[in-house]
């Protein structure tokens, strides 16, 4: 990816695409360090990990995971079933397009197995909406318009009420994979037919699947044909295209008005809740330690195995031993979160253990998609695993030494220096695919080291992140990890911004250097072997980011902004009131009827927030009340 974006502006698409996907290594490459330069990436490599990409989804009609809300869209359903009109014809080898449309009603389905009571009270499932999508700016005084007639307190009730969950149907096979369709012959008249259809779509979800899915096909036809520059008219479809999917992006996230952000432990998530803070975001509390989660979804962290530290150390356990205790049944869902969130009105919550429903069975676990914007910062598996390891040392020496002389004595007896096999029983989640565990719900949280597969984890991991609305790969420059957040939630103050959970002024506060006590090389490596799932996960995020960023850049050169008014720096001042004017971007609650009343409604906040000195901002000009053009 590129680290500055302002050239980006004035490059035809074929250009751009070469600045952002030459960068590959930079992401993809990183964990193993099989690149050593920006250009080594080869185009056979980034055609491969597009047809990865295409054939995602299979993992939906595999029946691995039943609640992917996108794909049993109607719209999504039927476009899928015609292979994204790629498909090719018998008789003629050209696409089928708008001569075959399949209707997902009338498709030959059966109904899922039920899952228990969650479903039983279901109702129908997302609504259609019809017609050609207009799409038209996010401004700030019209949803304050809105506000200033809603009564949120008169209004509880309604608000405070889950909506109904749909019962799905079991999809019908694909008749192909997707990663086996030609490129599109004529790329310009395929943009404009895809388009037609995507018209189609409800304003009611954001639709990162049909995103990817459908940058990923230019970017793959423009591999084809030897990565030569694209004509005139066909950068004109394809930027049309491109705007249409982030205007499409920006109506369901302004529809949701809500945050659910995966926070996968020393991934910056810390750093991405105050970020929220920064924007004004609302939540049940914003404090240095209790990072933005909502107490009643029992989300914290249960990175080590209590009884296992006792049974190793032969002493009681101390903090974070939640391993193996899973919420209770009651517990909310995604309907149910959602309702107490615009219940009280907050615009942001992290989860900093695992998606809800899959308790029983992975099959069941829920992406809150129909509900939130869904988002995850993606960091390096090995690396996170490593800072992840010297962050536990430090605090366990401490906590072990505090509960008496012969526990802090047990502490270099046993987690000193100690091998793989002690890590993967005391902290067995974060020692073995931690991402994974994250998305894939408690079944798999709780599974035991070694029991995840490549065969069913990984392409069911794989189809979570590619129906996350934000991933963003922690390695990437700042100006394009912003820019994804600007544009994908219309932040303007990113995670770069803030610097929390420092390890080196932890060190030097406790004066605990806890680098001698890692696990020695052999079993560092043996520990980094073991995350072959996350590598992989990881190896994806990267190329979403890619996608993502040149679907927003191609807004940008048209002239799209998030939301009007939407400031070009981070805001000035840290403390109360420092968001105010942003109200969360693109999140103001359903609908956005929210704007205007957020500062109202902000609970317990930071009085000050450690900020890392601005990057240059990758944003050129300003933006007018007309809507003067924003650069990348």
């Amino acid at each position: 990816m590129p680290a500055n974006d302002d050239a980006d502006l004035h490059q035809g698409l074929s250009s751009k695409l070469a600045r952002v996907f030459n960068l590959t290594a930079d992401i993809i490459g990183a964990h193993a360090g099989t690149h050593s330069s920006a250009s080594a990436t080869p185009k056979s490599e980034l055609r491969e990990a597009l047809g990865m990409l295409l054939d995602v989804p299979e993992a939906h009609y595999r029946g691995l995971l039943r609640r992917m809300h996108e794909l049993h869209d109607p719209v999504v359903a039927a476009l899928l079933q015609e292979r994204l009109l790629l498909q090719p014809s018998a008789a003629s080898g050209t696409a089928v397009g708008t001569r075959r449309r399949l209707s997902a009603a009338a498709a030959p389905s059966t109904p899922y197995p039920s899952t228990g009571n969650r479903n039983a009270d279901a109702g129908p499932s997302q609504p259609q909406a019809t017609g050609s999508m207009e799409p038209g700016p996010f401004h700030v005084d019209s949803t304050r318009r809105l506000a200033g007639w809603w009564d949120r307190d008169s209004d509880a009730g309604s608000e405070s009420a889950p909506e109904p969950e749909p019962v799905y149907s079991q999809p019908t096979p694909l008749p192909g994979r997707l990663s086996d369709t030609p490129s599109p012959a004529d790329l310009a008249g395929w943009c404009a037919e895809i388009s037609e259809r995507l018209a189609s779509l409800s304003p009611n979800m954001s639709y990162p699947v049909v995103r990817r899915l459908v940058a990923a096909v230019v970017v793959r036809a423009w591999l084809d044909r030897g990565a030569r520059a694209l004509t005139a008219t066909e950068e004109e479809e394809v930027r049309k295209l491109f705007v249409q999917l982030y205007e499409i992006h920006r109506r369901g996230a302004v529809h949701k008005g809500m945050m659910d952000y995966m926070h996968v432990s020393k991934s910056g998530g810390t750093s991405w809740c105050h970020a929220a803070q920064l924007n004004g975001c609302t939540t049940q509390r914003f404090d240095k330690y209790h990072v933005c989660g909502v107490k009643a979804f029992e989300d914290k962290v249960r990175w080590v195995d209590g009884a296992a530290h006792q049974r190793l150390t032969g002493h009681p356990p101390t903090r974070w031993s939640l391993h193996g205790t899973p919420r209770n049944a009651s517990s909310p869902g995604c309907a149910a979160r959602a309702a107490m969130m615009r219940a009280n009105g907050w615009t942001y919550y992290s989860n900093e253990y695992t998606l809800t429903g899959g308790a029983a069975a992975m099959a069941d676990v829920e992406l809150c998609s129909r509900q939130f914007v869904t988002a995850i910062l993606f960091r390096n598996p090995v690396a996170r695993l490593a800072s992840h390891l010297r962050f536990l040392l430090l605090h366990y020496s401490r906590f072990m030494k505090e509960q008496g002389e012969a526990q802090g004595a047990a502490f270099y007896k046993t987690y000193a220096n100690a091998n793989a096999s002690f890590w993967h029983a005391v902290a067995p989640a974060i020692t073995d695919n931690y991402f994974a565990r994250t998305l894939l719900g408690e079944a798999v949280w709780h599974a035991a080291v070694g029991s995840l597969s490549a065969a069913a984890h990984l392409p069911a991991g794989r189809l979570v992140l590619l129906g996350t609305d934000l991933v963003v790969p922690l390695e990437v420059q700042p100006a394009v990890s912003s820019a994804l957040l600007r544009w994908g939630a219309g932040w303007p103050a990113s995670f770069t911004d803030v610097h929390d959970k420092n390890i080196a002024q932890l060190q030097a506060h406790f004066a605990f250097d806890p680098r001698p006590y890692l696990p020695v090389a052999p079993e560092m490596a043996h520990l980094a072997a073991d995350q072959h799932i996350d590598v992989a996960l990881y190896q994806l995020a990267g190329l979403l980011g890619q996608l993502d960023y040149l679907v927003y850049s191609e807004a940008a050169a048209a002239g799209v902004v998030p939301w009007e008014g939407i400031p070009d720096q981070p805001p000035a001042e840290d403390g109360p009131g420092a968001g105010d004017a942003v109200e969360c971007g693109l999140l103001r609650g359903p609908s956005g009827r929210w704007g205007g009343s957020l500062p109202r409604h902000r609970s317990r906040r930071l009085p000050v927030l450690r900020r890392r000195s601005p990057p240059p901002s990758p944003v050129g000009g300003s933006v007018s009340s007309q809507g003067a053009r924003r650069r990348l």
